[in-house]
């Protein structure tokens, strides 16, 4: 499966379970393969954040129980657009 790559957008490998998510999008086609097969794209995707002073990003692609809350520079970062 090739195609444009999104940003966010997470491919898991159907043989081993390895992930990856997709930084920066971009016009190229991309086919990640992992285990000699296609990795698959899944229906969740990343969430990214940035910090409003120093403008450091950071992405969530999986969540666990509780609420994710990241923090940079003592404030709380903000979804990034």
């Amino acid at each position: 499966m090739s195609g444009p790559a999104s940003r966010g957008t997470v491919y898991r490998c159907p043989v081993c379970g390895a992930e990856l998510f997709v930084v920066n999008g971009g016009a190229g086609d991309f086919d990640p393969h992992c285990c000699n097969t296609d990795m698959l794209p899944l229906r969740r995707k990343a969430r990214f954040y940035v910090c409003p002073i120093c403008k450091a990003e950071v992405a969530s692609f999986q969540r666990v129980n509780g609420k994710f809350e990241p923090f940079c520079c003592g404030v709380p970062m903000e979804p990034a657009a």
